[in-house]
């Protein structure tokens, strides 16, 4: 909500008239309330070892985050006026002199991040987001199908020469309906180009169907189709670090592929290094693996739909007091889950065991941190 949004709802449903000075009062009073050094610990005790990290523009600013997948916590954020490689290192380099050393980072195909992971935490595998991998090899597959059809429809619109006087002929007759016929398939394969670059497993009967035909209106494209499932299996998260490999040398051997120049601007991201990272999350144990980075686009778009309903943020200060409290929120309910876990559950005769005390506040005394339930 926005400030006049509370004021209003305080004067509706408690006849109170406030001042919006005493509502960021009231704000500035919760914030100071925070324990971050008590939220620091209690994330070290839950840390999974598997980081994500992403920036997020808001307004003028830039929000630096870094998140646990596995644990779903958020660990640390900044919010910077310029996102460059010196703010990302400062940002990085606080939270691993604090104690965390994470053995797999996930980020985004950004240039920002392998020198500065090498230097921080060299022994840390740097797994590059295959969601985001894959989706820059569709976008250049989806332009190599637009330039394709783009040359059909040309072809179907090609001008036609001035009719004569008089009643056609047969065979100027039959000109005519063909040429009318392949604007026609020119203007369904346009408009059903996304069915070249879809998943075949999600597509319906319908959809099936229609790509059956755009294959037969025009059937150059059914190189770029078979390029598009080769790459569905080579990302594949089910598959071997072997079986992956021994896929990545079918693709990138074949002559079919290699020699097109509409897919030449592919063969970066297909790169034997760029490769390797994709798959780094096959190292890991099979109940600790995280391929995409998610967890931190999912916690960006919500900080998104925050900025939205407040049309800007207005001040730095102002984000940071939003993003703590936001944080300070999430650590009470995984306090209060981890007690409701605790609680002893009544036995088979129906008695029933004391509850917990309730967790403490964050302004409270300092104590040990309490440790969440995949640490426990």
């Amino acid at each position: 909500m926005s400030a006049e949004a509370v004021l209003a709802a305080l004067r509706r449903d408690f006849l109170l008239e406030l001042s919006t000075g005493f509502l960021y009062d009231c704000l500035a009073w919760k914030a100071r309330q925070l324990n971050h050094a008590a939220y620091r610990a209690f994330t070290r005790a839950c840390f999974s070892g598997t980081l994500c990290v992403d920036e997020i523009r808001l307004g003028v600013y830039t929000l630096l985050l870094a998140t646990d997948p596995l644990c779903d916590l958020p660990l640390a954020f900044a919010v910077v006026r310029h996102n460059d490689q010196a703010h990302m290192g400062r940002f990085l380099g606080q939270w691993r002199d604090h104690g965390f050393h994470p053995r797999v980072v996930i980020s985004d195909g950004s240039p920002l991040y392998p020198s500065l992971l090498a230097r921080l935490w060299p022994r840390a595998r740097h797994q590059l987001c295959a969601f985001h991998v894959l989706r820059d090899l569709l976008d250049y597959l989806l332009a190599a199908v637009r330039q394709r059809i783009r040359a059909f429809r040309r072809r179907a619109s090609r001008p036609r020469r001035p009719r004569r006087r008089g009643r056609p002929t047969r065979q100027a007759a039959r000109a005519r309906q063909g040429r009318r016929s392949l604007a026609a398939q020119a203007a369904f394969v346009w408009k059903h180009r996304f069915l070249i670059v879809a998943r075949r497993a999600r597509l319906s009967a319908a959809r099936r169907a229609a790509l059956e035909k755009v294959l037969a209106y025009q059937p150059s494209l059914g190189e770029l189709r078979r390029f598009a499932d080769d790459l569905y299996r080579l990302f594949d998260p089910a598959q071997t670090a072997a079986q992956a490999w021994h896929r990545w040398e079918e693709v990138t051997a074949n002559p079919a592929y290699r020699d097109d120049p509409s897919l030449r601007p592919m063969w970066g991201l297909l790169a034997a290094a760029t490769f390797g990272k994709v798959l780094a999350f096959l190292g890991s144990p099979a109940g600790a693996r995280q391929r995409t980075n998610n967890h931190a686009e999912r916690t960006n778009r919500a900080l998104r739909r925050e900025e939205r309903s407040r049309y800007r943020w207005r001040s730095a200060r102002g984000m940071v007091r939003f993003v703590l409290l936001q944080i300070h929120r999430q650590w009470q309910r995984r306090l209060a889950e981890a007690a409701q876990e605790a609680r002893p559950r009544p036995g088979p005769g129906g008695g029933g065991g004391t509850f917990p005390p309730p967790p403490p506040r964050a302004g409270g005394a300092a104590g040990p941190p309490p440790r969440c339930p995949q640490a426990a």
